[in-house]
């Protein structure tokens, strides 16, 4: 990816695509209540804003295998409810990095903002 498509979206957002990804994969699971799905698709709703559109929304894919242990090891940095540690590590680029390299969708959803 070039580094001016990168640098349409501040590093506070890259938490963003990676929870899109997260919830995606995790309303893929049949054995969800409908309550629960319903709390997990309001949640992917209220990422969007005005950088953060539906349409970049709509393009990320699902976490991947992968993706997902490396999301769940990220996980493990914070202890109990207060994640800032691990959301601090999301916004670094060399971490983000990583994942965009597991998951090609997050360079392409950047794209439908051009």
């Amino acid at each position: 990816m070039t580094p001016d498509i990168l640098c349409s979206f501040p590093c506070g957002y890259n938490s963003n695509f990676l929870l899109a990804g997260w919830l995606k994969r995790e309303l893929q699971d049949e054995t969800l209540e409908p309550a629960q799905r319903l709390e997990m698709l309001e949640q992917l709703n209220s990422l969007t804003h005005q950088l953060f559109d539906e349409d970049v929304l709509r393009a990320i894919e699902p976490m991947s295998d992968v993706e997902y242990s490396m999301f769940l090891e990220l996980m493990k940095v914070s202890p109990g409810d207060n994640k800032k540690a691990t959301f601090d590590l999301m916004r670094r680029e060399d971490v983000f990095g990583k994942f965009r390299s597991v998951n090609p969708s997050y360079d392409l959803s950047m794209r439908t903002r051009r």
